[in-house]
């Protein structure tokens, strides 16, 4: 799949890679000292401490694809080599239809992808509350349809967030915004999806 290999192989290459993050609140890393971008970025770090890694983070709490959409041109600039794309439970949740958000997720990883960067998904983790995550659930699968057709690398959640009790320390009280514990997981799913395990 597109920008996995090549990724991989900067990064054991010890070349310098910038690394764009363009989502909503968990792009941010609500409430916590360490969110899943951050998390992402020094594990690559500690892969190889010969690679310069600098990252730049254009998450804003509250926000949907469409307004990530009209945040492109601030988020492609420093030029990334590798984009990240956070939306979903913010549309999910504002009457956004699945449809139209997949769209708006293409059409970003589109702009990047012209640019010549590599670029991931990074889609909703799991929500505490079952009845919140059925809301979520078409989102996550628009991301996997425009994963798919644009092959593109694709965070995924089962390994870690399944849990019959739904686990509580993987999430603040909120039941939505992960936990510091919850980030690193998805910091670890977006590492295996770029294969970097």
């Amino acid at each position: 799949m597109s920008g996995r290999s090549s990724f991989v192989e900067m990064v054991k290459a010890g070349r310098s890679v910038q690394v764009t993050a363009l989502g909503d609140s968990l792009t941010v890393g609500h409430m916590v000292n360490c969110g899943y971008f951050p998390a992402f970025l020094d594990s690559i770090r500690r892969m190889n401490p010969d690679c310069e890694v600098r990252g730049s983070n254009h998450g804003i709490c509250g926000d949907t694809a469409r307004g990530g959409l009209s945040r492109f041109q601030s988020a492609s600039r420093p030029y990334p080599d590798l984009a990240l794309i956070q939306f979903g439970i913010n549309d999910a949740f504002m009457g956004v239809s699945a449809e139209g958000f997949g769209r708006q997720i293409d059409e970003i990883a589109g702009l990047f992808l012209g640019l010549g960067s590599m670029v991931a998904l990074v889609p909703p983790p799991p929500l505490r509350n079952l009845g919140d995550m059925a809301v979520v659930a078409p989102f996550v699968d628009a991301c996997v349809r425009v994963a798919t057709e644009r092959r593109l690398p694709f965070a995924m959640y089962e390994r870690g967030w399944c849990s019959d009790d739904r686990q509580s320390e993987l999430w603040l009280d909120d039941g939505v915004h992960p936990s510091e514990r919850g980030y690193r997981l998805m910091a670890d799913s977006v590492l295996e999806a770029l294969s970097l395990e």
